[in-house]
This record gives structure tokens, C-alpha cells and sequence, in this order.
């Protein structure tokens, strides 16, 4: 057998040895994809049902009040109410924004405030039952930080679901829009003031619990001193003359 025959039967050897690899990679690439496939059905399903589930829930009213206009270091009040077949509010006061909405409601809900341009710090607890006709009120006290107009962003989620495999679902979000100016140095310098104030206000009470504390030291030795002298005189009197 010639050299070349040799040769070309090696190379059609190959061919079958590469194409047989390459059906196995194809086999190999369509597992792949029929996983993938299953995977994206089941995280689709998993997405629609948890829609479903979330425009199943019943519908409540939400009210949130913000102040409109604020200074740097000013603090203020924000609060966000949710109720259930719950009567109408007063109108809010002079300088406070109201957004009526309303959003699916859980037995136990969520909410949050966020913003980078505020200090904010939770006044009620962050998780609160919900019940028919009794507004549910989270409420949160913000300090202005950045001038401009600055946002700040509520959220409030639905809770699903058991215990074991509870979902946290976002039901309403809004963003309140804070107009945020700068201290002028009058305002700067009450500020200050009240803040000396306050600390003076705290050495004065300090003082005032270090004087009463000395005082009654000085009550105590006053006391001790004295017991001490009538125990010497009473054995004094006690002893037989001498002789």
C-alpha cells in the first residue's frame, strides 16, 4: 500500500474522530440549552405568580406628608399612612405636602424612607399589622443635609406568603420632592446659640447634682462627727472615780 493511501485514509480517520467529538459537543450544547430553557419557564412562572398573587391583594389607601420646604440642618417630620376602609384625615398643615394614593395591602406591611441629601431616622418600627378601619402610621424624622432640590424616596412593600418562604414585595413607591436652602448666618448663629445653650444647660444641671452630692458628704461627716463625740462623753461619765 502506497505512502498517499496511507495518508488519505488517516485523514478520513480524522474527519470521522472530529465529527463524532463535534455531535457529542451539539449533544452536549442542547442539554445545555433545554436547562436554560426550563430554568428561564420556571423564573418566568415564578415572576407572573408572584403578580398575580401581589393584584389578588386588597386595595387600601396610602398618605404621605412631607414638609415642601426645608433648611440645611433643619429636622422635620415624615410620615406615611396606610388604612383599610379607614375615614378621611384633616387636611395637613401650612408648609406640608399630602400624596394620596392607593396600593395593595397585606395583613403585615413594610415601609422605607431613603435619601442621601437627608439624615433620616426611623420613629415607629419599620414592620407594622395592618387593620381594618385603623390608619397604620410609620413615621420618620429627617435632618437636611444638601441644598437644592433634593428627593426623598418612600417605598412600602407587601408581605406574602408563609413564614418559611415570606416575600417582600414593593407595592407603592413615591418620591417627595424637598426644596432645601441654605442657612443664612442669622439662622446659623441661632442655631448655634441654642446648641451652646443646650450644653451650658446640661454643665448647669451637672452642677447643680455635684453640689447636692457634696452637700450630703458634707451632711454624712457632720453626723459621723458628732456620734463620735457623744459616744466619748457618755463613757466618761460611766467610768468609777479614781481612787
Amino acid at each position: 500500500m502506497s505512502s498517499t493511501l496511507l495518508e488519505e485514509q488517516l485523514k478520513a480517520l480524522t474527519q470521522v474522530e472530529r465529527l463524532k467529538s463535534l455531535t457529542g459537543v451539539e449533544r452536549e450544547a442542547d442539554g445545555l440549552h433545554e436547562i436554560l430553557g426550563r430554568k428561564s419557564t420556571n423564573a418566568m412562572q415564578a415572576i407572573i405568580g408572584r403578580k398575580t398573587i401581589l393584584e389578588a391583594l386588597p386595595k387600601g389607601d396610602i398618605s404621605l406628608r412631607a414638609p415642601t420646604a426645608m433648611k440645611v440642618s433643619d429636622k422635620r417630620k415624615v410620615e406615611a399612612e396606610v388604612g383599610f376602609h379607614v375615614p378621611a384625615k384633616k387636611p395637613p398643615a401650612s408648609g406640608t405636602t399630602e400624596v394620596k394614593d392607593t396600593l395593595h395591602i397585606s395583613s403585615e406591611m413594610i415601609a422605607t424612607l431613603d435619601s442621601p441629601a437627608f439624615e433620616i431616622k426611623a420613629i415607629t418600627p419599620e414592620q407594622q399589622p395592618i387593620a381594618e378601619g385603623y390608619p397604620t402610621v410609620w413615621a420618620w424624622n429627617v435632618e437636611a443635609k444638601e441644598s437644592g432640590e433634593q428627593l426623598l424616596t418612600a417605598t412600602v412593600y407587601a408581605l406574602v406568603g408563609d413564614k418559611s418562604d415570606r416575600m417582600r414585595i414593593a407595592s407603592y413607591e413615591h418620591k417627595i420632592s424637598v426644596s432645601v436652602r441654605e442657612q443664612t448666618w442669622g439662622e446659623w448663629l441661632e442655631a448655634a446659640g441654642k446648641e451652646i445653650g443646650t450644653v451650658q444647660g446640661i454643665f448647669v444641671a451637672l452642677g447643680a447634682v455635684a453640689t447636692s452630692f457634696l452637700a450630703c458628704l458634707a451632711w454624712f461627716g457632720v453626723g459621723r462627727r458628732r456620734n463620735k463625740t457623744t459616744s466619748s462623753v457618755a463613757f466618761t461619765e460611766l467610768s468609777p472615780p479614781a481612787t
